[in-house]
């Protein structure tokens, strides 16, 4: 066909087909410009106004965060006092399931008959000791003779003094600047200072949060009866939870977990608790005994050391020391000393280790790398935990070298390498 004989309408009909693809093409880029274009627009237009009410969401978020931590610092405290007290529950409720008068009541019934016994020894006992604890320290107060006590002070100070005096003068004949003592000296006094007036302030804000730390033990008080009576339904609601939102692999690990931080922390925190209740029992009446002044309130002091590994003997040893250097009386104090050796050295060698468990068997290098790192992130409570914490990833960093040993087809470790390890 000739290009005279062509139709008007139908040159590069052929063509037509791609050129439709290519502007939808070009319409479909840009759409996406334009919708990042204006999704930007909105981001910008949006931190521009936070920015300017930037300090009334930092205030609201705050407030938020602050109302979760009240509302959760009696509910963790109610899980922990639970978690402690469980197995007493549970031995209980084991017992009374025998009695023949109540077998044939519920496992409710008899579950929250163990709860209300172990509640009340548990309040027993915690009145006990703290009776025993302000008896015995208002008697040592009553029978310290203030004068003495005084005149002790002063003369502390004034053999402080003459020391710095005779310090300036050897210094002096030495042609030794003493500018330089006595700005350390000025530094140290401020320094000082500033130690008694944060003590002064510390003890001052403790006081104004007595009534909130008795609101907060009372609802964690419930928290832990309602954990303790209907632990097997929280427990099943939230596994099909975690199974819900979670993969399976997820799912099976994290019950792993939960086992391991179990045995972990259940074997050393209770372990702990009950090592502290036995020192702090034996250490004052072995004091008491002996006469010592204060000797319950060591005691007590050395058991809550006992609770973090190495603290407990140091401040056994210190109390005792400062105790009988006040008295002057050097043959007691070596006694007490002796008495303070020979008790942490049953305790070390064949308390301790009997009721903590072997899972939490670890290198004494590895716990003070614990102690030490928990100590600085959270104080003493982090000192308390560090060592589980550390055990529990001690198990899992053991678990992850034996799966990667399997894959390369490598003998696994012995038993007996496993305790030489760390």
């Amino acid at each position: 066909m000739s290009d005279e004989s062509r139709v008007p309408g139908e040159e590069n009909t052929a063509a037509t087909p791609e050129r439709g693809h290519f502007k939808k093409h070009e319409n479909q880029k840009y759409t996406t410009i334009a919708f990042y274009v204006i999704f930007t627009c909105a981001i910008l237009f949006i931190l521009q106004r936070i920015s300017i009410h930037l300090p009334e969401i930092a205030s609201a978020v705050g407030t938020f965060f602050h109302y979760i931590g009240v509302i959760l610092k009696p509910l963790l405290a109610g899980f922990v006092i639970a978690y402690l007290l469980f197995p007493i529950v549970r031995w209980f409720q084991k017992i009374l399931n025998k009695v023949p008068l109540l077998r044939g009541h519920s496992k409710t019934h008899n579950r929250a008959l163990a709860i209300a016994i172990t509640g009340i020894l548990t309040a027993v006992v915690i009145i006990l000791l703290l009776s025993v604890v302000i008896s015995s320290a208002a008697h040592e107060l009553t029978a310290v003779s203030w004068d003495a006590l005084t005149d002790l002070i002063r003369s502390i100070s004034s053999s402080l003094q003459n020391t710095y005096n005779q310090l300036t003068d050897w210094l002096n004949k030495m042609n030794f600047d003493s500018e330089t003592l006595s700005s350390f000296a000025n530094s140290l006094s401020k320094a000082l200072g500033g130690i008694a007036s944060a003590i002064g302030s510390r003890l001052t804000s403790s006081l104004s949060n007595i009534p909130s730390f008795f609101t907060n033990a009372i609802f964690a008080i419930i928290f832990a009866i309602y954990f303790l009576s209907d632990y097997r339904g929280l427990g099943r609601y939230w596994d099909r939870v975690l199974r819900a939102l979670t993969p399976e692999k997820f799912y099976e690990g994290f019950h792993v977990f939960l086992n391991d931080a179990d045995l972990v922390f259940s074997g050393y925190i209770r372990g702990q608790l009950i090592d502290a209740i036995i020192v702090a029992s034996m250490m004052g009446a072995a004091l008491m005994f002996e006469n010592v002044k204060f000797g319950m309130i060591i005691g007590v002091l050395t058991g809550i050391g006992n609770l973090v590994p190495y603290v407990g003997p140091v401040v056994a040893y210190v109390c005792v020391v400062a105790v009988g250097l006040l008295e002057g009386d050097l043959k007691k104090l070596i006694i007490s000393l002796v008495t303070v050796f020979i008790l942490q050295t049953i305790d070390g060698n064949i308390i301790n280790p009997k009721l903590l468990s072997t899972n939490i068997d670890i290198h004494p290098m590895l716990v003070i790398a614990a102690l030490i790192f928990g100590s600085a992130v959270g104080g003493f409570l982090g000192m308390l935990l560090s060592v589980p914490c550390a055990a529990l990833i001690k198990i899992w960093f053991d678990r992850g070298v034996n799966s990667l040993m399997k894959k390369r087809a490598l003998p696994e470790a012995s038993e007996k390498e496993k305790r030489n390890n760390l």
